[in-house]
Parts: C-alpha cells; sequence; structure tokens
C-alpha cells in the first residue's frame, strides 16, 4: 500500500510542476473551446519537453525523473 501511495504522491507532484511551469494554475479563457484549445497545446508542448527530458538523461546517463522541464534545458551542459 505504501509503494502505491509513493507512486500516487509522485503523479501528483509532476502534475504541479507541469501546471507551474506552464502557468495552468488557472485559466482565464472565457470560452470552453478556448480551454480546451488552451489545454490540448498545453499537452502537446509537454509532451516535447518530456521527450527533450528523456534525451537529456539518455545522454547524461540520469534517470529521466529527476529532470524537472527547468533542468531540462540545463542538462546538456
Amino acid at each position: 500500500m505504501a509503494a502505491i501511495y509513493r507512486k500516487r504522491w509522485d503523479i501528483e507532484l509532476r502534475l504541479r510542476d507541469v501546471e507551474t511551469t506552464h502557468g495552468m494554475e488557472q485559466m482565464t479563457v472565457k470560452h470552453p473551446e478556448t480551454a480546451q484549445k488552451t489545454l490540448e497545446m498545453t499537452i502537446i508542448a509537454c509532451n516535447l519537453i518530456k521527450a527533450t527530458c528523456h534525451g537529456a538523461a539518455t545522454e547524461t546517463g540520469e534517470d529521466h525523473r529527476v529532470l524537472s522541464f527547468k533542468g531540462t534545458g540545463h542538462a546538456g551542459g
């Protein structure tokens, strides 16, 4: 049970990191369609950043889970 809780906590922290990094704590759009487009673009951007993170982790031998979005740009030196 403790392992499941730790995994969930890790997921919660990652989601908060994504929200904070992309300024998604509050969306200030007026229409649901705009909110949907904003969310979709954020997911695409997040996936591109995570792909970069995986590449940086592979190059440096780091665990990809310990690299932050911000740290990914610095991982290559």
